[in-house]
């Protein structure tokens, strides 16, 4: 009788240990929800062209949301100017983007974006601006 009131105790003992330290083991990788700031990527590019007679320069910042592990969606804005000789161009505009990150070497992007472009030609004896 006293050797199986010791199996029993010591079965309770592991039993009730290897259920604590389950439970710990779990408590430790809980889920925690992320916060909006911490999903979103801030981001873009800076630009600048010189050739004779010639300047460019671009400013395009981004933000992105990363969705989960594999898409991300976002926004970005855009600002051209050029100038060629006498030619002037200004470009602004946004866009909308979105990632895919299949796996982590590999990402593929789509991007919607839509610019007005302001022109200013200088002809021989007349200036000829484009909106469009």
């Amino acid at each position: 009788m006293a050797k199986i009131h010791k199996i029993l105790v010591n079965s309770f003992f592991c039993l009730a240990f290897f259920a604590l330290s389950n439970n710990i083991s779990y408590s430790q990788n809980a889920y925690k929800q992320s916060s909006f700031r911490e999903n979103v990527r801030l981001g873009g590019g800076i630009g600048l062209g010189f050739s004779n007679g010639g300047f460019n320069g671009s400013v395009s910042p981004s933000a992105l949301y990363n969705i989960n592990n594999y898409f991300s969606a976002g926004v970005s804005l855009n600002v051209n100017y050029a100038k060629y000789n006498f030619n002037k161009l200004f470009a602004y505009g946004g866009s909308i983007l979105t990632l895919y990150n299949p796996i982590s070497f590999l990402q593929f992007s789509g991007e919607l974006e839509q610019l007005q472009i302001n022109e200013a030609l200088d002809l021989t004896n007349t200036t000829v601006k484009n909106n469009y």
